[in-house]
């Protein structure tokens, strides 16, 4: 009996090196983007929020507000923000949880057509949804 394993052949090397490649490219499209899909969305929001423009204050908010629920839907369950918000309760802190009603409030107030926004509270409601992310490891 050898002391030593017996090491693959060359041929066996070669097979095993082509099934992973293999592997690795018929995987690829299969994979989930991390939070880099998170980052490129993050983005949008940050050149909307860049123009002097009130409309597109408030689309950043709305893609800000979508951005956030896409995230708490991988985690909690419920059929609206709302509901996602409430459950996600206990998950992160209650700073966060604060933060993240009071940036879907203003989104709400904005769905509603029930105010005008102005840069300064469009800039900390983008800055509530950030903080949120940031705390979930998403940005």
């Amino acid at each position: 009996m050898s002391r030593y394993k017996k090491q693959p052949s060359i041929e066996q090397k070669i097979i095993t090196g082509i099934g992973k490649a293999l592997w690795v490219v018929v995987s690829f499209p299969f994979k989930k983007k991390k939070s880099g899909d998170v980052a490129d969305r993050w983005k949008e929001v940050q050149e909307l929020m860049a123009k002097n423009d009130m409309h597109a204050w408030t689309m950043a908010i709305m893609k800000a507000d979508s951005i956030l629920d896409s995230v708490i839907k991988k985690r909690v369950s419920g059929e609206t923000m709302g509901e996602r918000l409430k459950n996600i309760e206990g998950k992160i802190s209650r700073d966060a949880l604060q933060s993240a009603w009071d940036a879907h409030k203003v989104r709400n107030q904005i769905a509603h057509g029930d105010s005008d926004i102005s840069r300064t509270q469009a800039q900390t409601t983008i800055a509530n949804f950030r903080k949120v992310l940031n705390e979930m490891g998403e940005m």
